[in-house]
């Protein structure tokens, strides 16, 4: 394990110096194209705006990708790792950013259908649920996805712990039933029943007094993203799971954290929008 630390340490070190420099840049080329003439070329200011964000939307998907890309080896101890992506909240619904493989269903829902965002959203923790069948039929999980009454039955399976033990397609079908939306392009591992969403936020972080003054006083940490990793097994997600997940979590919170304060945080960037 430590050895693929320190390959995510090492790239995302070198990644990150980049983006923020290279940000940094192109930030200050819109600055001054906005400040530096009574009349501003609207032009330049257009094209100076496209260069950021080309620059840190296209970066940012590529290291992702490879951010998942070192889960899925780390995750590759045998059998199928799980799935990853990147969501975030837009007007209340939780929407997919990136993703490690596409699928053909929508997954768009409100962050207060879903147990595992409506759980981070009030507490700024991770949510992991190892066996959603069981958790489905105590009535502790929702997911706009599945039909909890079919998914109630399908708990309630004589000798079910058995079989996804030891021969868990025996059960594959009765489990598929469970879900909506159903079609035939979908995969086995898009009918999971191990969850884990870790959040991109500083919430749980010790936040200095300099930091929270240049926020303004109603500051609240913000989530910027959440990292999901779904699997078709239950009991699959283990207690250093949780550790390395937070590890990626982490370094990529920096990275979506530039990026809002040279776009969406930035008071330079939103006159710019004004001018063009």
């Amino acid at each position: 394990m430590l050895e693929i630390i320190r390959e995510i340490t090492c790239y995302n070190q070198g990644e990150l110096a980049q983006y923020g420099y290279v940000g940094s840049r192109l930030h200050q080329k819109m600055k001054d194209l906005i400040r530096t003439s009574h009349k501003p070329n609207v032009d330049e200011i257009l094209n100076a705006v496209i260069s950021l964000e080309e620059y840190l939307t296209n970066t940012l998907e590529n290291l992702v990708l490879k951010n998942f890309a070192y889960a899925t080896t780390y995750y590759n101890y045998g059998g199928t790792p799980p799935r990853v992506c990147l969501k975030g909240l837009k007007d209340g619904h939780i929407i997919t950013l990136i993703r490690s493989a596409e699928v053909s269903y929508k997954s768009e829902e409100s962050s207060d259908t879903n147990s595992g965002f409506h759980f981070i959203k009030e507490t700024g923790n991770f949510f992991i649920c190892n066996d959603i069948p069981a958790t489905v039929k105590d009535g502790m999980y929702r997911n706009n996805r599945i039909d909890r009454k079919r998914a109630f039955q399908y708990a309630s399976l004589p000798f079910r712990l058995f079989f996804e033990r030891f021969c868990p397609f025996v059960l594959d079908s009765y489990w598929k039933d469970c879900w909506k939306d159903v079609d035939g392009s979908m995969k086995d591992i898009d009918y999971y029943k191990s969850t884990m969403v870790i959040p991109l936020t500083l919430w749980n972080n010790d936040l200095s007094q300099f930091f929270l003054d240049f926020n303004g006083p109603d500051y609240e940490p913000y989530i910027y993203a959440y990292l999901c990793f779904d699997h078709p097994t239950i009991n699959y997600f283990q207690e250093e799971d949780i550790n390395f997940s937070y590890i990626l979590a982490d370094w990529l919170s920096l990275f979506f954290m530039t990026n809002h304060n040279f776009l969406a945080g930035s008071a330079t960037y939103r006159k710019a929008l004004e001018l063009i």
